[in-house]
C-alpha cells in the first residue's frame, strides 16, 4: 500500500502550474520548489504527493488535491475493512 506526504496548499499559483506541468521524479523531487502552507483546517483543499512511499524513485512524482478530511475518512474505512478480516 502506497502512502502519501502532505504537502499543503500552493503559496503560488505559478509554482504550481510549473510543478503540475513538471512534476519530475521522486528522486529529483520538484514539490520542493514550490513554497506550500498549512491548511487552515482539515476541509480546505490539499495538494499531496500520492506517490511518496514508492520504492522506486525514478517513478513521476503523483499528485492529488483533497481535503484532508477526506482523507481521514479513506483511512477510518480502510482500518475498519482491515480489522474485520
Amino acid at each position: 500500500m502506497l502512502c502519501s506526504e502532505v504537502l499543503g496548499k500552493a503559496m503560488d499559483d505559478a509554482e504550481l502550474e510549473e510543478l503540475r506541468a513538471e512534476p519530475g521524479t521522486l528522486e529529483q523531487r520538484h514539490w520542493e520548489r514550490v513554497a506550500w502552507e498549512e491548511p487552515v483546517d482539515e476541509s480546505f483543499l490539499t495538494w499531496f504527493l500520492a506517490n511518496a512511499s514508492e520504492n522506486d524513485k525514478s517513478q513521476e512524482a503523483k499528485f492529488v488535491c483533497r481535503s484532508l478530511a477526506s482523507s481521514l475518512d479513506v483511512r477510518r474505512v480502510s482500518s475498519i475493512t482491515q480489522s474485520k478480516t
